[in-house]
């Protein structure tokens, strides 16, 4: 029996998640052209994320990825932290690439708590990572195979003069060009 004084409305469900973030949510799946809008930082995407598992929405899951990738470059020890913690190998190790350009990234002015969370055995992980990438750089240039003017028995016996070089100083770095990453300044200190 309905009541004439009273009119049906669907009913209103509060939701605490903001529209953006359910905006991003349903792009994950929907079907068709992804979204044009980026989740545009790491901030977001947990939001995402967390709405994702809180829903149950395991394909929005998977389709993050691309996502996480985007903001390696603007905050890489964060994204590491996440995407160690979602177990995606991928991404992690992009943004451990990433932190290659940084000697002191496990160094942070504050500590994100994304990182905070992490077990120790990740941090190491990132630590043993950059200490074979300096080793594989390093190596060539420890054997002084690289060097056309090296100063023993096979070398040249005597340097040529060339502008702007400083014989007598000892250069401490060496400009690397790495495929896919440019220049990069290798100091052998």
């Amino acid at each position: 029996p309905s009541d004439s004084t009273t009119t049906e409305h669907p009913p209103v469900v509060q939701l605490t998640e903001t529209a953006a973030t359910l905006e991003d949510l349903f792009w994950l799946f929907y079907p068709f052209e992804r979204r044009t809008r980026a989740i545009g930082s790491v901030d977001e995407f947990l939001e995402v994320l967390k709405a994702a598992h809180k829903y149950k929405m395991a394909v929005c899951l998977a389709n993050l990825s691309d996502d996480m990738e985007r903001l390696i470059p603007q905050q890489p020890l964060r994204v590491y932290a996440v995407a160690y913690t979602l177990q995606d190998a991928d991404v992690a190790r992009r943004a451990a690439e990433c932190l290659l350009d940084n000697p002191n990234f496990h160094f942070p002015s504050t500590l994100p708590r994304e990182v905070e969370a992490l077990p120790v055995s990740a941090t190491h992980i990132l630590h043993v990572f950059r200490q074979r990438c300096i080793a594989a750089v390093s190596t060539p240039f420890d054997q002084h195979k690289w060097s056309k003017y090296r100063l023993h028995e096979e070398g040249v016996k005597e340097i040529p003069r060339t502008r702007n070089f400083d014989v007598g100083k000892v250069h401490t770095y060496t400009w690397i060009n790495c495929p896919g990453k440019g220049l990069r300044k290798y100091d052998a200190n």
